[in-house]
């Protein structure tokens, strides 16, 4: 059941429905998976998970 309060949070964001239109009993579980997956959805959309060229991320010291 948790997952489905997570997904509708993501669903929530993608719609553009406010963050502050969390349906759930605050401080819940519920209220918090809604958040975390409203949440999750706002992160990908600013900073999109692409695929970097091999040693992009790597440092030499």
């Amino acid at each position: 059941m948790i997952h489905l309060h997570r997904s509708e949070g993501e669903v929530a964001f993608t719609q553009g429905i406010p963050r502050s239109r969390n349906p759930h009993a605050v401080e819940t579980p519920e209220w918090n998976e809604w958040m975390d997956g409203f949440d999750a959805a706002a992160s990908q959309a600013e900073n999109p998970h692409g695929v970097s060229p091999p040693g992009d991320h790597v440092r030499v010291l």
